[in-house]
């Protein structure tokens, strides 16, 4: 009996000792693997990660600033033109006819563009998708065209 709680006391030990062994080099590899880090290469990129948004949100705000000071201009020319109801009722008629002719409602006059779509004969790689339609019509958008 003596033996064998002897062999369990030596099994155990032996056990005990692996497994500190064991956290021992797994403790020195993470030293050696902090140690050769470069912390300031992370924050560096980090950095370049925040001012890329940054100017981002810049971009926006000033973006948002220039619609705001549209506003407040047209707001301005409203209060002027308040006393006079002909040249608010021309002001309100020209933006109308604006916004009719962005959505389509009146005839426009110009040459036209026919953009001709065909699917190629690879089902898979030619289908004409609404990503592509998309692109299409912001293309012609950006170039200024009137209606389409």
């Amino acid at each position: 009996m003596k033996d064998s709680i002897k062999k369990g006391k030596v099994t155990m030990a032996v056990a005990i000792s692996l497994a500190c062994f064991a956290l021992i080099a797994v403790m020195c590899m993470q030293f050696k693997i902090v140690n050769q880090t470069n912390i300031t290469e992370i924050e560096n990129m980090r950095e370049t990660e925040l001012r890329t948004e940054l100017a981002n949100w810049k971009q926006k705000y000033e973006e948002t600033e220039k619609k705001y000071e549209e506003t407040q201009n047209m707001l301005e020319e409203y209060k002027k033109t308040q006393e006079s109801n002909e040249e608010t009722e021309k002001i309100v008629d020209a933006e109308l006819e604006q916004v009719n002719r962005t959505l389509g409602k009146t005839d426009v006059e110009g040459d036209p563009l026919q953009v001709v779509l065909k699917e190629a004969e690879d089902n898979e790689v030619g289908k004409i998708k609404a990503d592509s339609l998309l692109i299409i019509v912001n293309a012609l958008k950006a170039a200024g065209a009137e209606a389409i």
